[in-house]
């Protein structure tokens, strides 16, 4: 879904971050996310450096259970973003 048309729908609205430690979480995983990969043709996975975002992350105090969930719903943001990129109508690619 288009964070411009169906605002509610698109997963970065979806997954954005609603605590302190989401917060710190997901400005290290935007900062490292031009670093992401991605392979395997189209429907391919993207891999992005979790050991560096997670020194980042511990660094910045965020507890490390909490930091993994946090880090998870990061990426599956991410590849959520990724699978419906170009979608126009909110039905998936």
């Amino acid at each position: 879904a288009c964070a411009t048309t169906r605002t509610h729908e698109c997963p970065y609205h979806q997954f954005a971050p609603r605590s302190l430690e989401g917060r710190v979480v997901w400005e290290a995983f935007r900062a490292n996310a031009w670093r992401m990969r991605r392979g395997g043709g189209f429907s391919g996975a993207a891999w992005i450096d979790t050991e560096g975002l997670r020194r980042q992350i511990d660094a910045a105090g965020v507890e490390a259970s909490i930091g993994e969930q946090l880090l998870g719903a990061c990426e599956l943001g991410a590849m959520m973003a990724i699978n419906d990129r170009g979608d126009t109508d909110g039905e998936g690619t």
